[in-house]
């Protein structure tokens, strides 16, 4: 299988500074500065996540998920998507945002094997933040946790599974040795003691492989796996026994009631009723409001009364909530998490991966029944040898603390003399502001930019440049308009352009395409010759004069991400609220004159 090398540069620098939000600068400090250090090279990969997402790409670069066709990875690093949205475009438009937490993962052959935070959650890391293999042959790591919409979730765990392999080379350099005196020898997976007594089942409980579930019945992978357990007890038959366990996510609004009316139907109508209510519950995910739920019951023939007085008491609640602490006891912090004869696999695995670990699980419970085991004790006997406890991984290696940035620094910028202006030369105070026309977060600091200026009135200079990121695919051409506006029609023509393009960023991505919608905008402006502008964009006329803005930043060796404010050289990053601003500005005018 060839390495992938995957470049972050876009990525990382834009969760970084969230295309300049400056929440979450401390936390990927790290992350920026691995940037622009490595190609693409396409090739073969396929990695099963912790969700049970199959992600794969070909030597083309097509992305596939779960065998459908995601989109495209180019040599540059980018990633589209069949419709031709980009990762960069989805976290500038917000729909995927930086949290900053820190959380293990861990990493074992080509698999992510384990990540603490569920389903709603996924894992960047910049190979610098991988640490060593622990002695049992995982890869420790701590990297930033990136909170993602339920739609789009599939591309950043592809990006992190590319970079994750690429750095531990695809299980290559596995310590030798035999596995520690924790780990049984099949998979190299801990056995955890995972009880059963209580819960619902189906099939013997001599089979020779029990499947314990945890799941959520509002978890769209859960509902995924379903028809796959189904396969199961069709192939295997008395040898499998499936036992199902709550695990409703915290952000699943609707997966405890559902758990509470599915154990009420157990209590009722035991595991007859448990089932049916399980399956109704996943066949109507989009269903699962109180009266709902009091429709199913009535649908299996539940005492309604009854129902109605465990559900408003919370009767199972207690219930749930032991499965929920067994869960997290063995380690099962998303939704679906199986465990066979105590043996974890994650996620809605295909039938081929749950096949795989059955066999081996069969196999041993074949041999131990052969040696003398009864098969009625088989289950007990396993688990009174297995781990009561997932083992935690060891601390990760003290890393030195990140050098604090100096608040009070000046930046050597330039003075931005050809650039647009607002306010009088003499004001003792002047902000220079670096922009981006696609990015939402300049577009939501230019209120307060107007607040500024009016709080302040002439004492306060606003130069504005141009630093249009790259993934960002209209905000150069936007930059290269706003100049040619201002050559032609002078500064008041040039503010005028920048509010119509912040006030109608959405209109310019949905135009035919977005330089109809950037010259849509300039035609409003009086006086502006549209075919000279037309013509000066297909010359380029004012990329140098974009470039040199960009290169002040770069000669200045300050990294930014959009917006970045210098007041009077002083560094602010990101859509601040006018406090920030204010403050600073505040201290540079009690300033003693230089």
């Amino acid at each position: 299988m060839t390495r992938l090398h995957l470049a972050l540069s876009a990525l990382l620098f834009a969760l970084a500074a969230g295309c300049g939000g400056s929440t979450t600068q401390s936390a990927n400090t790290n992350s920026a500065r691995v940037a622009n250090t490595a190609a693409v090279t396409l090739g073969e990969l396929r990695v099963t996540l912790p969700n049970g997402l199959v992600i794969g790409t070909d030597p083309q670069g097509v992305v596939t998920v779960d065998g459908e066709t995601f989109g495209t990875l180019h040599e540059d690093g980018r990633i589209t998507s069949a419709d031709g949205t980009t990762l960069s475009a989805l976290i500038a438009d917000g729909q995927i945002s930086f949290r900053g937490e820190i959380v293990p993962l861990r990493i074992q052959g080509d698999r992510l094997v384990g990540v603490g935070s569920g389903e709603a959650a996924i894992v960047v890391a910049a190979p610098d933040r991988l640490q060593n293999r622990d002695e049992r042959g995982e890869l420790i790591a701590e990297v930033p946790v990136v909170g993602l919409t339920p739609t789009n979730h599939a591309t950043l765990l592809y990006v992190i599974a590319a970079v994750a392999i690429d750095r531990i080379g695809l299980g290559t350099d596995q310590p030798e040795g035999e596995p520690g005196p924790d780990v049984a020898e099949a998979g190299g997976e801990p056995r955890l003691r995972v009880p059963v007594d209580g819960a619902p089942q189906r099939g013997p409980s001599d089979a020779l492989v029990t499947i314990v579930a945890f799941s959520d019945f509002q978890c769209p992978f859960c509902s995924r796996v379903v028809p796959t357990l189904e396969r199961v007890v069709e192939t295997y038959g008395h040898d499998v026994r499936i036992v199902f366990r709550n695990l409703p996510l915290p952000f699943h609004p609707h997966a405890m009631p559902a758990a509470e009316a599915a154990a009420e139907a157990f209590a009722q109508r035991g595991a007859v009723g448990f089932w049916q209510m399980h399956d109704l519950l996943f066949e109507n995910q989009q269903a699962l409001e109180s009266t709902d739920l009091e429709r199913y019951a009535q649908q299996i023939g539940l005492d309604l009364n009854r129902f109605r007085l465990a559900m408003q008491n919370h009767t199972h609640q207690a219930a749930i909530q032991a499965d929920m602490d067994l869960a997290n006891r063995v380690g099962a912090h998303g939704t679906p998490s199986f465990f066979l004869n105590g043996r974890s696999l994650v996620g809605a695995q295909p039938f081929e991966e749950f096949q795989r670990a059955i066999d081996e699980a069969r196999a041993d419970a074949q041999r131990r029944i052969a040696g003398g085991v009864p098969r009625a004790q088989l289950y007990d006997r396993l688990m009174a040898d297995a781990l009561t406890d997932m083992p935690a991984p060891p601390p990760p290696a003290p890393r030195a603390p990140e050098p604090e940035e100096d608040p009070n620094r000046r930046w050597a910028i330039g003075d931005g003399a050809s650039s647009p202006v607002r306010g009088p030369r003499t004001a003792p105070v002047t902000i220079q502001v670096f922009s981006d026309f696609q990015c939402p977060f300049c577009s939501r600091a230019v209120p307060t930019m107007e607040q500024v200026l009016q709080t302040y009135g002439s004492r306060v200079r606003l130069i504005f440049r141009h630093y249009p990121l790259p993934f960002h695919p209209w905000a150069q051409e936007a930059a290269e308009l706003a100049i040619e506006v201002r050559a032609q029609r002078g500064d008041a023509a040039f503010w005028q352009f920048h509010d119509l393009v912040f006030e109608n960023q959405r209109a310019v991505s949905e135009a035919a395409t977005s330089r109809e919608g950037l010259l849509a905008l300039a035609r409003q402006i009086r006086g502006v010759d549209i075919r000279r502008a037309t013509r000066a964009l297909d010359q380029h006329t004012h990329a140098a004069a974009v470039q040199a803005d960009q290169d002040a930043i770069r000669n200045a060796g300050v990294q930014i991400g959009t917006p970045s404010f210098f007041i009077n050289g002083r560094l602010v990053q990101g859509a601040q609220p006018f406090e920030s601003f204010q403050r600073v500005i505040d201290q540079e005018l009690a300033a003693p004159p230089p």
